[in-house]
Protein backbone atom coordinates (compact mmCIF):
# COMPACT_ATOMS: atom_id res chain seq x y z
CA UNK A 1 0.00 0.00 0.00
CA UNK A 2 3.20 1.85 0.54
CA UNK A 3 4.49 2.14 -3.00
CA UNK A 4 1.80 4.62 -4.51
CA UNK A 5 2.38 7.04 -1.44
CA UNK A 6 4.36 10.24 -2.70
CA UNK A 7 3.93 9.38 -6.39
CA UNK A 8 2.63 11.84 -8.91
CA UNK A 9 1.61 11.52 -12.11
CA UNK A 10 1.65 14.32 -14.79
CA UNK A 11 0.10 14.67 -18.61
CA UNK A 12 1.24 17.64 -20.16
CA UNK A 13 0.63 18.95 -23.94
CA UNK A 14 3.24 21.32 -25.73
CA UNK A 15 -0.31 22.81 -27.33
CA UNK A 16 -4.01 23.28 -25.85
CA UNK A 17 -5.52 24.19 -29.04
CA UNK A 18 -3.76 22.94 -32.70
CA UNK A 19 -4.98 23.05 -36.16
CA UNK A 20 -6.11 19.77 -38.22
CA UNK A 21 -3.09 18.28 -39.05
CA UNK A 22 -0.55 19.45 -36.83
CA UNK A 23 1.64 17.39 -34.52
CA UNK A 24 1.82 17.80 -30.75
CA UNK A 25 4.06 16.60 -27.66
CA UNK A 26 2.26 14.46 -25.07
CA UNK A 27 5.09 14.25 -22.39
CA UNK A 28 4.00 11.90 -19.25
CA UNK A 29 5.56 12.73 -15.98
CA UNK A 30 6.31 10.01 -12.78
CA UNK A 31 7.28 11.47 -9.53
CA UNK A 32 8.99 9.01 -7.24
CA UNK A 33 8.76 11.78 -4.20
CA UNK A 34 10.38 9.01 -1.28
CA UNK A 35 13.33 7.23 -0.18
CA UNK A 36 11.73 3.61 -1.18
CA UNK A 37 12.47 2.87 -4.56
CA UNK A 38 9.65 1.47 -6.87
CA UNK A 39 10.62 -1.56 -9.57
CA UNK A 40 7.84 -1.57 -11.38
CA UNK A 41 4.37 1.13 -11.57
CA UNK A 42 2.22 0.38 -14.48
CA UNK A 43 0.16 3.24 -15.83
CA UNK A 44 -2.53 2.87 -18.20
CA UNK A 45 -3.68 6.30 -19.60
CA UNK A 46 -7.05 6.80 -21.22
CA UNK A 47 -6.55 8.27 -24.83
CA UNK A 48 -8.74 9.16 -27.89
CA UNK A 49 -8.55 6.59 -30.68
CA UNK A 50 -8.98 8.75 -33.43
CA UNK A 51 -5.58 10.73 -32.80
CA UNK A 52 -2.20 8.73 -33.74
CA UNK A 53 0.35 8.49 -31.65
CA UNK A 54 3.98 7.56 -32.20
CA UNK A 55 6.80 7.63 -29.72
CA UNK A 56 9.99 4.90 -28.29
CA UNK A 57 7.82 2.92 -25.80
CA UNK A 58 4.00 3.14 -27.47
CA UNK A 59 1.88 0.49 -26.84
CA UNK A 60 -2.00 1.19 -27.54
CA UNK A 61 -4.91 -1.24 -26.37
CA UNK A 62 -8.14 -0.44 -28.37
CA UNK A 63 -11.06 -0.19 -26.28
CA UNK A 64 -13.98 0.83 -28.17
CA UNK A 65 -13.55 4.88 -29.20
CA UNK A 66 -11.13 5.01 -26.67
CA UNK A 67 -7.66 3.85 -26.69
CA UNK A 68 -5.49 2.91 -23.68
CA UNK A 69 -1.70 3.83 -23.76
CA UNK A 70 -0.19 1.43 -21.79
CA UNK A 71 3.60 2.39 -19.61
CA UNK A 72 5.67 0.57 -17.61
CA UNK A 73 8.20 3.16 -15.31
CA UNK A 74 10.56 2.19 -12.93
CA UNK A 75 11.98 4.80 -10.81
CA UNK A 76 14.75 4.79 -7.79
CA UNK A 77 14.10 7.17 -5.06
CA UNK A 78 13.38 10.95 -5.61
CA UNK A 79 13.70 10.57 -9.03
CA UNK A 80 11.53 11.48 -12.16
CA UNK A 81 10.65 9.94 -15.70
CA UNK A 82 9.08 11.92 -18.57
CA UNK A 83 8.16 9.88 -21.68
CA UNK A 84 7.37 11.99 -25.03
CA UNK A 85 5.43 10.94 -27.40
CA UNK A 86 4.15 12.45 -30.78
CA UNK A 87 0.25 13.49 -31.05
CA UNK A 88 -0.54 13.60 -34.84
CA UNK A 89 -3.90 15.51 -35.01
CA UNK A 90 -5.75 13.96 -37.92
CA UNK A 91 -9.41 14.31 -36.24
CA UNK A 92 -11.05 17.87 -35.45
CA UNK A 93 -13.27 18.06 -32.18
CA UNK A 94 -12.47 18.31 -28.54
CA UNK A 95 -10.16 14.95 -27.78
CA UNK A 96 -10.81 13.72 -23.96
CA UNK A 97 -7.50 12.23 -22.18
CA UNK A 98 -8.51 10.19 -18.87
CA UNK A 99 -8.85 8.77 -16.77
CA UNK A 100 -5.66 6.90 -15.99
CA UNK A 101 -4.87 3.84 -13.54
CA UNK A 102 -1.66 3.26 -11.70
CA UNK A 103 -0.76 -0.09 -9.91
CA UNK A 104 2.37 -1.04 -8.57
CA UNK A 105 3.84 -3.51 -5.91
CA UNK A 106 7.08 -5.11 -4.49
CA UNK A 107 9.97 -6.84 -6.57
CA UNK A 108 8.40 -10.19 -6.36
CA UNK A 109 4.94 -9.23 -7.41
CA UNK A 110 3.63 -10.21 -4.32
CA UNK A 111 1.61 -7.23 -2.65
CA UNK A 112 0.26 -5.06 -5.63
CA UNK A 113 -1.74 -1.93 -4.95
CA UNK A 114 -4.55 0.07 -7.97
CA UNK A 115 -5.39 3.41 -7.93
CA UNK A 116 -7.55 5.48 -9.92
CA UNK A 117 -7.03 9.13 -10.99
CA UNK A 118 -9.62 10.75 -11.96
CA UNK A 119 -7.45 13.60 -14.28
CA UNK A 120 -9.30 15.00 -17.32
CA UNK A 121 -7.91 17.07 -20.05
CA UNK A 122 -9.07 17.77 -23.24
CA UNK A 123 -6.95 18.74 -26.62
CA UNK A 124 -9.09 21.01 -29.30
CA UNK A 125 -8.48 20.15 -32.53
CA UNK A 126 -9.64 23.37 -35.39
CA UNK A 127 -11.26 21.78 -38.59
CA UNK A 128 -8.87 22.50 -41.83
CA UNK A 129 -8.84 25.93 -43.52
CA UNK A 130 -8.97 25.69 -47.00
CA UNK A 131 -8.94 29.07 -49.05
CA UNK A 132 -12.34 29.72 -50.82
CA UNK A 133 -10.88 29.95 -54.48
CA UNK A 134 -11.00 26.16 -54.11
CA UNK A 135 -15.06 26.17 -54.39
CA UNK A 136 -14.85 28.40 -57.61
CA UNK A 137 -16.92 31.08 -56.20
CA UNK A 138 -17.73 33.86 -58.04
CA UNK A 139 -16.35 37.05 -56.59
CA UNK A 140 -19.28 39.57 -57.75
CA UNK A 141 -21.96 37.14 -56.55
CA UNK A 142 -20.67 35.99 -52.89
CA UNK A 143 -24.03 35.41 -51.70
CA UNK A 144 -25.47 34.04 -55.13
CA UNK A 145 -27.45 35.99 -57.88
CA UNK A 146 -31.15 36.15 -56.63
CA UNK A 147 -32.43 38.08 -54.20
CA UNK A 148 -34.79 36.62 -51.97
CA UNK A 149 -38.76 37.91 -52.23
CA UNK A 150 -38.96 38.50 -48.77
CA UNK A 151 -36.67 40.35 -45.78
CA UNK A 152 -35.94 39.32 -43.04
Amino acid sequence: AYCLRQLSYQRQFSEQRVLFGEQITLSLAVENAKLLPLPWLEIEDTVPRALTMTGQHTRVSIVGETAVLENLFSTRWYERVTRRYTLQCNARGVHKFGPTRLRSGDVFGFISNEESLENWQYLLVYPLVVPLTRFSLPARHPFGDRRAPRRL
